[in-house]
């Protein structure tokens, strides 16, 4: 008779040497109803690809694919039939139609035909799209002030671009121009700054779009003149958090909302390549010591799933 259970109870009675008699309790364990090898989750257009594989089955009945915001939070979103026994290599997918434009967390439960139950690891997808892919972004400097000039190849949910300076003194938008929404092809676009600031100045540009439930930015950073270095920028706030201090040497300190507090943070360089992820966010610190001097993006997740995202200068 096939063993449905996963633990099995063995009770009985042992007499020793002396004839005395002792209770004896024995757990045998029999194999979990899955041994995960690999989990996946890839874009294929707008789709999330859900891929895994497993080692082993012992009466597997069934996967359920789980999905979340937050890591905490979960939704089954479909079903998949397991092999039932196998002791060889097993590839399985589901495909996740036109998931939303955010963070998206997936995990498997395994359940056997007894009932019992097994999850796999969580991974992570990003769906999100940035508003504009920028090709260029230079400056000229004309009578009548600072001409700033950019290219994009292509435009997704874009609103708007923001351009903004800040030098040692302070941090101002230079203005908007109005995007394009969604459009495939490339296109230029150009802004007069009438009051540059003197010195050496920092312009920002920033392509504004809606996705999901938060805006989301990138930005290119052009130093208009280096003659003269940047000591400090005054604390920005965003979203009820506050950086400083901005250009950063040695550490960037953050303050917010304890009632929501920060989970997760990853920092991207220009080229948007993660270059730091970490979970160990006691400290409201970020070590940037050894980052090369640029322009840097911090991505902070909080416990009610909302992202943050900020700009920093490291010098």
């Amino acid at each position: 008779m096939k063993l449905l259970l996963r633990q099995i109870l063995i009770h009985g009675i042992i007499l020793s040497s002396l004839g005395r008699a002792h209770s004896s309790v024995l757990f045998l364990d029999i194999d979990p109803t899955v041994v995960f090898s690999s989990l996946r989750a890839n874009k294929d257009g707008r789709n999330a690809i859900i891929t895994w594989s497993t080692s082993s089955e012992t009466i597997s009945d069934y996967f359920q694919v789980e999905h979340s915001f937050n890591a905490s939070t979960w939704t089954a979103i479909g079903k998949i039939s397991a092999k039932g026994e196998s002791t060889i290599t097993n590839n399985y997918s589901f495909t996740h139609i036109s998931p939303d434009e955010a963070i998206n967390y997936y995990r498997l439960k395994a359940t056997g035909k007894d009932g019992s139950s097994v999850y796999s690891r969580i991974v992570s997808l990003s769906m999100i799209v940035p508003p504009a892919v920028f090709t260029s972004f230079s400056a000229t400097q004309e009578a009548g002030g600072v001409k700033l000039s950019w290219d994009v190849s292509s435009e997704y949910k874009n609103e708007y671009f923001l351009i903004e300076s800040a030098n040692e003194n302070s941090w101002d938008t230079v203005g908007t121009i109005k995007g394009r929404n969604s459009n495939e092809s490339s296109a230029s676009y150009a802004l007069l700054d009438k009051s540059p600031k003197p010195g050496k100045t920092y312009y920002f540009l920033t392509a504004v779009g809606t996705n999901f439930k938060y805006r989301y930015e990138v930005s290119l950073l052009l130093n208009i003149d280096p003659g003269l270095i940047i000591t400090s920028l005054p604390p920005r706030e965003t979203s009820g958090y506050k950086f400083y201090p901005n250009p950063a040497t040695d550490k960037i300190h953050f303050e917010g909302n304890r009632s929501n507090p920060v989970v997760n943070i990853s920092v991207a360089n220009s080229l948007g390549q993660i270059i730091l992820r970490t979970d160990e966010t006691f400290q409201n610190e970020i070590h940037v010591k050894n980052f090369p001097p640029g322009l840097y993006f911090i991505s902070i997740r909080l416990r009610n799933g909302q992202v943050i995202h900020h700009k920093i200068i490291k010098q």
